[in-house]
C-alpha cells in the first residue's frame, strides 16, 4: 500500500514524463514542417527508393517531394562510364510553388 505522500510524488513524476514527451512530439512536428516547407519552396526531392529495371541497364529512382513521390529513370552501368552508378540523393523537381515570377 502506498502512502498519500507517495501518490503525490508518483503524480509529479508522471506529469514531468508526459510534459517531456509532449515537448519531443511538438519539436518533431516542427522539424517535419520546416523540412516540408523547404522542399515545397525549393522544388527539390530526396531519394526514398531505387531499383534496377530493363535487364540491369535502367535505374528507376523515387524521390519524395513536398507534392508527392516523383520517379526518374536513368541509364545505369556498374562502372559509371555510361549513365549513372547510383541515384542522386537530391533531385530538382520540375514544378515548384514559387518560380520567381
Amino acid at each position: 500500500m502506498l502512502w498519500p505522500i507517495q501518490y503525490g510524488i508518483l503524480r509529479a513524476v508522471i506529469r514531468e514524463a508526459l510534459e517531456e514527451f509532449m515537448r519531443i512530439i511538438i519539436r518533431t512536428m516542427i522539424a517535419f514542417a520546416l523540412v516540408w516547407g523547404a522542399l515545397l519552396f525549393s522544388g527539390y526531392g530526396f531519394l526514398v527508393g531505387s531499383k534496377e529495371n530493363a535487364a540491369g541497364l535502367g535505374l528507376k529512382c523515387q524521390y519524395l517531394a513536398a507534392r508527392g513521390v516523383m520517379a526518374a529513370e536513368y541509364v545505369h552501368t556498374e562502372s559509371g562510364i555510361i549513365g549513372v552508378t547510383n541515384c542522386p540523393i537530391l533531385r530538382k523537381i520540375e514544378t515548384t510553388i514559387d518560380n520567381g515570377r
